[in-house]
């Protein structure tokens, strides 16, 4: 192997290596954000308020549904259902 094809061999494995770093640390930061919302969620009174709400309308009779009427979507019920999966849509995104 000459001079040149070994620079362009370790070249390309630099290359690769630096590749895969960036997509592992990029992969560590979604996991690492996701936590942090995560945590954050938990002391949020808001959305802690959001959730006891949305259980609760999830176990009425009817369920979700009855809040997805156009008429209903400005109501403080349909806010909190947004909150709830606002907050699922996040975490789910980070996994």
């Amino acid at each position: 192997m000459t001079p040149v094809e070994a620079a362009l061999v370790t070249g390309g494995i630099a290359a690769l290596i630096a590749i895969w770093g960036v997509l592992t640390q990029r992969q560590i930061a979604r996991r690492r954000a996701t936590l942090d919302l995560l945590t954050k969620s938990e002391a949020d009174s808001d959305i802690i308020a959001a959730r006891r709400k949305f259980i609760e309308l999830a176990k009425a009779p009817g369920g979700l549904a009855a809040w997805a009427d156009a008429d209903k979507e400005k109501s403080e019920e349909a806010q909190k259902i947004l909150t709830v999966l606002n907050e699922f849509e996040l975490m789910s995104i980070g996994f």
